[in-house]
């Protein structure tokens, strides 16, 4: 008899342990939606305002992002110039092979038998709150991320200014 109540007991814990952490990644989710009228674009991927242009010129990379749910991100680093030539299916189709290469924090460099030279791929996290995302971004503190109808932001913060990036949003999906 002992041993049938602390069975039924661990049966229990798991059971009201599974659950709440699904209930806890709906709500993770949920909060990703900024306020009335914006929501996180799952589809697709976001480019880099500027991105064939004197940004990419000077950082020597195009930028890219996509979210998949419930908190991840991935930014994709393409080198300039090669990053011109570079289709969007393409950027979608390596989003896509990346996110199944690891469900960590990582770096992974690699052509992923879509692009001709290298990129890499930057596989993380992001941390939502009260109205606010936030991921680490490379710098000292979090970069937090601001979504309106058609694009994003991500705000670093500076010394004397916050550094703002826009991102436009790209509606393409890989096949």
């Amino acid at each position: 008899m002992f041993f049938n109540h602390n069975f039924l007991a661990i049966f229990i814990t798991i059971a009201l342990t599974l659950s709440v952490s699904g209930i806890s990644h709906a709500i993770e989710e949920q909060k990703l939606v900024q306020s009335e009228g914006t929501v996180l674009f799952y589809s697709g991927f976001f480019s880099r305002e500027e991105n064939d242009g004197k940004m990419a010129q000077l950082s020597g990379k195009s930028h890219y992002m996509k979210f998949y749910p419930p908190n991840r991100i991935i930014r994709l680093f393409i080198p300039y110039p090669y990053s011109t030539k570079v289709k969007p299916e393409a950027i979608a189709s390596v989003f896509n092979i990346v996110s199944k290469k690891s469900m960590g924090d990582a770096f992974i460099r690699g052509k992923f038998d879509v692009m001709d030279q290298s990129v890499i791929a930057n596989l993380g996290t992001v941390k939502t709150g009260e109205d606010i995302v936030l991921f680490d971004c490379d710098s000292s503190s979090p970069c937090r991320i601001e979504f309106t109808e058609k694009d994003l932001k991500v705000i670093k913060k500076g010394i004397l200014a916050d550094h703002i990036i826009v991102y436009d949003h790209v509606n393409v999906n890989a096949h």
